[in-house]
């Protein structure tokens, strides 16, 4: 894997000497990375169990389901798994995103005026929102691996 030299990576492309596993090997980092940024930037006012956990939880999640689609796609016909993660992955991203929106933003609003009523702490309100970015996390990959296994069943 080339991780710095962009000459190097054009050529490989430009000569055809890259490799699906190698595509896959730049797909895993990428998810690693993008789930990572979150937690390095910004500020964070989350409590620090609940953010540790949460990224442990993030990144393990990550790496199974890119892993777990690669060997779907490599057991069944074994064709196109980049373009497959990217178009399935879009795809399933926008779906849920606007399934999302529908059912918390109600949630966020009686959140939000729970919490100005005083009704819960700041602790109540990390756990609820903690629990909804696992339960999205999961979703999407439940969501993304099944979609593999429907594209990639073999034609008996």
């Amino acid at each position: 894997m080339i991780w710095f030299d962009i000459k190097q990576l054009e050529k490989g492309f430009i000569n055809g000497n890259l490799t699906d596993k190698e595509g896959f090997n730049y797909l895993l980092a990428n998810m690693v990375l993008f789930s990572l940024t979150p937690y390095l930037v910004g500020d964070r006012s989350e409590n620090n169990w609940l953010l540790s956990i949460q990224f442990v939880v993030d990144i393990f999640i990550t790496i199974m389901s890119v892993i777990t689609t690669y060997r779907i796609n490599t057991t069944g016909n074994d064709k196109d798994y980049l373009k497959r993660f990217l178009g399935l992955s879009f795809v399933i991203t926008i779906r849920l995103f606007v399934y999302i929106l529908i059912v918390l933003l109600p949630a966020g609003l009686i959140m939000h005026y729970v919490n100005k009523s005083g009704a819960t702490d700041k602790n109540t309100n990390d756990i609820f929102w903690f629990f909804v970015q696992i339960f999205i996390i999961i979703i999407y990959y439940f969501l993304l691996t099944n979609s593999f296994r429907r594209v990639n069943e073999r034609k008996q």
